[in-house]
C-alpha cells in the first residue's frame, strides 16, 4: 500500500461521515477494533480518534488490504493506490520472476517478492506469510519448478486460505506447461506460452479491473 498511516486517516476523515464508518455494514468486519462500538461520536476531535484507532488497529492486524476493498466499495470513483502483488515463485524461476517485479514497478504497482523484502535474519516462512496478509493480489507463476517447490506449495496454501475469506485475490499466471494441482484447477488462469507481451497485456487489464 503506498499511502502512509496519516494520509489513509486524512482520506478517511474526509469522504466518509462518522455514521458510514460506524453503522456501514461495509465496515463491519473492523468493529472488534473497539468492542464493536454503536455510540455516536459527539465532534470532530472524536472522530479523528476513532479514525486513528481503526488505522492502528488494521497496520497492527495487517489488514490494510481489506481496509482498502472496503473503501473501495463504498467510494468507486474514489483515486487510491494500486494493489499490491506478492509474486510467488520457485527460485530457479527468479529471472522471470523479477521481471514481472519490474514491469509492475513501471506501471505503479508495488510488489513483494522474496530476494528484496526478506530480511536478513528474518524468519523464512514468517516474513512470507506476512507477506501475503500485507498484500491484496497473490501472482503464481505457474511452471514445473514452481510445483515441485515446499515453498511454493506452502504460499498457495496461505493465499488460498485468505482468498476463501476474500482478502486476497488469486491470480495464475502459465509460464511453462506444467502438471497443474488440483487444488488450483478450478481457478482460471493467464497463458505466457504464446509470447509474453500478450500475456502480460492481459495481465494488465486483470489487475486494471
Amino acid at each position: 500500500m503506498s499511502l502512509n498511516k496519516k494520509e489513509l486517516r486524512q482520506l478517511i476523515f474526509h469522504n466518509f461521515t462518522s455514521d458510514e464508518l460506524q453503522f456501514n455494514i461495509v465496515f463491519h468486519n473492523f468493529y472488534e477494533f473497539s468492542g464493536g462500538t454503536s455510540k455516536r461520536l459527539p465532534n470532530p476531535d472524536a472522530y479523528n480518534e476513532y479514525i486513528s484507532e481503526l488505522v492502528a488497529y488494521c497496520e497492527q492486524n495487517n489488514e490494510f488490504p481489506k481496509l482498502l476493498k472496503a473503501i473501495k466499495k463504498e467510494r468507486p470513483g474514489l483515486s487510491l493506490p494500486t494493489s499490491r502483488v506478492f509474486i510467488s515463485h520457485a527460485l530457479a524461476d527468479r529471472d522471470i520472476a523479477l521481471r514481472f517485479a519490474n514491469d509492475l514497478k513501471a506501471i505503479g504497482i508495488d510488489t513483494w517478492i522474496s530476494y528484496k523484502d526478506i530480511q536478513p535474519g528474518e524468519a523464512w516462512m514468517t516474513a512470507i506469510g506476512e507477506g501475503i496478509g500485507a498484500c491484496d493480489v497473490f501472482l503464481l507463476l505457474m511452471t514445473p519448478d514452481a510445483f515441485n517447490s515446499k515453498g511454493v506449495k506452502r504460499e498457495i496454501d496461505m493465499a488460498l486460505t485468505l482468498m476463501y475469506d476474500e482478502e486476497i485475490e488469486f491470480l495464475s499466471l502459465l509460464i511453462k506447461q506444467c502438471d497443474v494441482p488440483r487444488t488450483i484447477r478450478p481457478y482460471q488462469y493467464i497463458s505466457f506460452l504464446d509470447g509474453y507481451n500478450n500475456g502480460w497485456n492481459k495481465l494488465r487489464e486483470t489487475l486494471d479491473n
